[in-house]
């Protein structure tokens, strides 16, 4: 069967034409007439799977009616309800790409999460964020910025966990010395150094983690956890005029990167606990309990602008516009704000010693 043949689109109940999902009415709109028909949500409740149980074989709706296109370069396999045989990958933009089975191996959400900002408010939240942007290069151009975004329903694991965390270091205190009177005088002597150990409980809640190959991690990371009172379920006419990733990323290797996430945090608030003047030698071990995990598709806009020439991409969140991405760093500004640091630091010297 071919890839034509095997994608019925859904179209305009007024004059035929296709039609898209439009995040400002939350309906299907008609590229033709305009003509806007209104989605009824269905209210979902996303269950949570312990972490050794794979998704459930009644999971969701097939995969049926949909394109999957495979990226050679990052590895993404992306769907979409229009027929195409092939398209550049909207992650890295390689056009190294190949059809596959819509329904092979297909791991199909119970969940998403509709967008919400749309194609025209993107450059205006890009500016704005550019402009918060104070050492990085200005001359970004969004000129083409709304025309050649792409919407993808990207994959999110969503965990949640009791860990039983222990720690041990070693903590600083200086020494009571004598005075001259014979009267203990604190705060005088060496440091000295003494073990330190403790136990602490810790909730790990909707912690999400993207199960896609083509969004840096860097990126992925600084998306907060989405809002799951917002949730509706499946319906494959959210993706029309978007595309949806499969997971690339097994739920045991979206948890083991929670969990690193997780001690990095843990080794900030674990520091204030030891206590002492300062520490040293923290190490921490962590038994989770009853891990579970859910899966859901989280709406982000990929989009490329222009930066001295060059192209950078940035993520918006299609849910609420915040923006993650890096411009390169602007020479002139760095310079000038090592400058006045200088100067600063030099007339502060001076002051003190006249």
């Amino acid at each position: 069967m071919s890839v034509e043949s095997a994608v019925a689109r859904v179209v305009c109940e007024a004059c035929g034409a296709p039609v898209r999902f439009d995040p400002e009415s939350q309906g299907l709109r008609c590229a033709h007439c305009r003509h806007v028909a209104r989605l009824t949500p269905r209210p979902v409740t996303l269950e949570a799977h312990p972490l050794d149980v794979t998704m459930p074989d009644d999971a969701g709706e097939p995969a049926a009616n949909l394109t999957a296109l495979e990226c050679q370069s990052c590895g993404a396999v992306v769907e979409r309800t229009e027929a195409v045989i092939a398209e550049a990958c909207p992650w890295c933009a390689s056009t190294l790409v190949r059809a596959v089975d819509a329904q092979e191996d297909a791991t199909t959400p119970t969940a998403l999460l509709p967008f919400r900002v749309p194609r025209s408010a993107l450059a205006e939240k890009v500016g704005r964020w550019a402009k918060r942007q104070w050492l990085r290069r200005g001359d970004l151009k969004t000129d083409t910025l709304c025309d050649e975004a792409v919407g993808v329903y990207a994959p999110f694991w969503i965990f949640s966990a009791e860990l039983d965390v222990s720690w041990r270091a070693e903590r600083a205190r200086r020494a009571t010395m004598k005075g001259a009177q014979g009267a203990e005088a604190s705060g005088q002597g060496a440091l000295v150094w003494e073990p330190a150990s403790g136990r602490r409980a810790h909730r790990v809640e909707a912690l999400a983690v993207c199960a896609s190959r083509g969004v840096p991690t860097a990126l992925a990371d600084g998306f907060e956890a989405p809002p799951l009172g917002s949730l509706v379920a499946w319906d494959r006419r959210y993706l029309e005029g978007f595309r949806a990733e499969r997971p690339a990323i097994s739920q045991s290797l979206g948890w083991s990167h929670a969990l690193k996430r997780v001690e990095r945090s843990l080794y900030t608030a674990l520091g204030r606990e030891v206590g002492g003047e300062t520490h040293r030698g923290l190490q921490l071990s962590m038994v989770a309990r009853d891990p579970r995990w859910r899966l859901l598709l989280v709406p982000i806009w990929v989009a490329r602008v222009t930066v001295g020439g060059r192209p950078e991409r940035l993520l918006i969140d299609g849910l609420r516009g915040r923006v993650s991405g890096a411009l390169p760093w602007s020479a002139p500004k760095v310079l000038a704000a090592a400058a006045a640091v200088v100067t600063l630091v030099a007339y502060l010297v001076g002051r003190g010693r006249g």
